[in-house]
């Protein structure tokens, strides 16, 4: 084997290692820069049935449902992680995109068997829609009796500004951390 031929596949390799490394991890690999940058209010509905949901505080927000078998369990065991780590200040909420089988009292049971922390937001169809708009996303209601939804952790400020978008899998804690710190440092 010539060293011009070693060269070739040894570049090759790498190259391919490289795209492997990140189709597998994403921007984990990137401490900085890890999810998508925002910049829009958010209306946040100020009361559930059983939590206030206070202004001012940075809010991890997931939208999903009880019954989802797919994405919905990685969304909630990082939102889950994230209720572990960071401090007591900080307020997690689940949006339940199934108005008919996830009642207030259904979610919030099904929520404190995950997460204490995590607070269950039921909103009938319309409402539900309006808020969705407000993060340019729209669910809708499969023929298997599932539904299509966004998986993502939404990152609100502590002045209602939508800030910033986590993937639902592989979250980068460190980069979720130093986010953390940068928002109420700046408030």
């Amino acid at each position: 084997m010539t060293p011009k031929m070693l060269l070739h596949i040894l570049t090759s390799s790498l190259l391919l290692t490289s795209a492997l490394l990140w189709v597998t991890f994403g921007s984990n690999l990137l401490s900085s820069n890890y999810g998508i940058e925002r910049e829009k209010s958010i209306h946040l509905p100020l009361t559930t049935t059983d939590h206030n949901l206070l202004l001012g505080k940075v809010t991890y927000l997931a939208f999903g449902f009880s019954h989802c078998v797919d994405r919905c369990p990685t969304t909630l065991n990082n939102m889950q992680l994230l209720a572990n780590l960071l401090p007591k200040d900080a307020q997690f909420i689940f949006v339940s995109v199934d108005s008919h089988r996830d009642s207030q009292p259904h979610l919030t049971h099904f929520l404190t068997n995950i997460h204490p922390r995590i607070i269950g937001l039921h909103m009938n169809k319309n409402v539900l829609l309006q808020f969705e708009n407000q993060f340019d996303l729209r669910s809708y209601h499969k023929t298997t009796g599932s539904f299509s939804h966004d998986s993502a952790i939404h990152v609100i400020d502590e002045h209602s500004h939508w800030v910033r978008t986590y993937p639902y899998s592989q979250l980068n804690i460190n980069a979720v951390l130093n986010d953390y710190n940068r928002l109420v440092q700046t408030f």
